[in-house]
């Protein structure tokens, strides 16, 4: 469920708030989204879902060859521009493609 405070969750609120403070660093953060530890068993939401699943998607970059993270963005809106950066990523985590659009607000 999408209200389910899962670990990766409360750990990318942290580092989206060290980046900011930082002066928001877009390759840390990109870096901190490939995150691929999972959580302890303790840690794991409640929930109907099989533990082994729980455990496989509990990073914030899940890896597998059939089902993973496939794609990470960055829209960071500020004073009259928008820059939107997305990096994507095919099976096992390989890098796959990035795209960069900058526009005026």
């Amino acid at each position: 469920s999408i209200d389910i405070d899962w670990p990766k969750m409360r750990d990318s609120r942290t580092l989206l708030a060290n980046s900011l403070a930082a002066g928001l660093d877009k390759e840390a953060m990109f870096a901190g989204m490939r995150d691929c530890r999972q959580a302890t068993d303790s840690e794991l939401p409640a929930g109907d879902a099989p533990l082994e699943l729980k455990r496989r998607t509990s990073s914030r970059f899940v890896l597998g060859s059939d089902y993973g993270t496939r794609c990470t963005t960055l829209v960071i809106i500020g004073r009259g521009q928008v820059d939107f950066e997305e990096r994507a990523f095919g099976p096992m985590g390989e890098p796959a493609d990035a795209r960069r659009f900058t526009f005026a607000l």
